[in-house]
C-alpha cells in the first residue's frame, strides 16, 4: 500500500494517540455518575515540609460513603454539590466529573506523540528530513516502511 506523506503522518498520529483515547473510553464505559458534596478543605503535609490544600469530596457508592481528594482549582467551595464519576469496583479512585478532570490526562499524554510528529513533519528540507516532501511511503511486509522519492524532472 502506498500512502502520501500527509496520510502517513495522519496514520502515525492515530496510532500514537489511540492507546490513550481507547483506554479513556474503556474507563468511561465502566464508570457510574453520581452526585457528591464538597465536604471540607483538606491539608496534606508534603515531604519537603510544605502544606498542600485540596478539597475533600464525599459521595455515596451503594451503601458506603466514599471520600476522595480533589484539586483546589475546581470552582467549588464547601457544601457545594458536585458530579462524581467512579468505577463501581474501585470507588476510591473517583474523579470530579468535569471535562478537564476526565480528559485532561489523556490530552497531556497524547500531546507528546503529536508534538514529536509535528516536529518531524515540519522539519525543513535543508535539514535532510526523515520523510522528504512530495515523497510517497510504501508499506510492505518485508521492509515494513519504504520511502519512495519523487521523480525529479530535469529541464534542459
Amino acid at each position: 500500500m502506498t500512502l502520501s506523506r500527509n496520510a502517513f503522518f495522519l496514520l502515525l498520529l492515530i496510532i500514537g494517540c489511540s492507546p490513550f483515547i481507547i483506554w479513556k473510553l474503556v474507563w468511561l464505559s465502566k464508570t457510574t455518575v453520581t452526585n457528591g458534596k464538597v465536604w471540607y478543605n483538606g491539608h496534606t503535609l508534603e515531604l519537603d515540609g510544605s502544606i498542600s490544600t485540596h478539597l475533600v469530596v464525599l459521595f455515596k457508592a451503594g451503601n458506603d460513603s466514599i471520600s476522595f481528594n480533589a484539586p483546589t482549582n475546581i470552582p467549588f467551595k464547601e457544601g457545594d454539590a458536585v458530579s462524581v464519576r467512579y468505577v463501581k469496583n474501585e470507588p476510591s479512585a473517583a474523579r470530579v466529573n468535569t471535562p478537564l478532570r476526565i480528559w485532561g490526562d489523556t490530552l497531556v499524554y497524547s500531546l507528546w506523540p503529536t508534538l514529536v510528529l509535528l516536529v518531524i513533519y515540519f522539519l525543513p528540507n535543508s535539514l535532510d528530513p526523515i520523510v522528504p516532501r512530495k515523497s510517497k511511503i510504501r508499506l510492505t511486509r518485508r521492509k515494513f516502511v519504504e520511502i519512495v522519492q519523487p521523480e525529479v524532472q530535469v529541464v534542459v
